[in-house]
């Protein structure tokens, strides 16, 4: 009889590991994914930062395009009104 209670006290321990086991790796599962979701959570706000810092460029560079155009345009315009006619030097 005692080997049989060594042998039920052997396998409650075996069963009790297993379920430390299963807990532990599903514990660990759970904070892997809390992790995960707040590294997401990060990434995404830093896109997000991105995102706004590049439309803020855009509209800078849009912007200064466009003051570079009108300053072309306006160049040509001076440039048309001081243009001096080709004189035919008589050889």
């Amino acid at each position: 009889m005692e080997w049989i209670w060594f042998i039920q006290l052997a396998v409650n321990i075996c069963l009790a590991v297993a379920v430390w086991w299963v807990h532990r790796s599903h514990q660990q599962s759970d904070e892997a994914r809390a992790k995960a979701t707040a590294c997401v959570n990060v990434l995404q706000t830093r896109v997000d930062e991105c995102e706004q810092k590049l439309r803020v460029y855009e509209a800078r560079m849009k912007s200064q395009l466009q003051r570079l155009i009108h300053i072309c345009e306006r160049a040509e315009e001076v440039i048309e009104q001081t243009r001096v006619p080709n004189i035919q030097l008589a050889s």
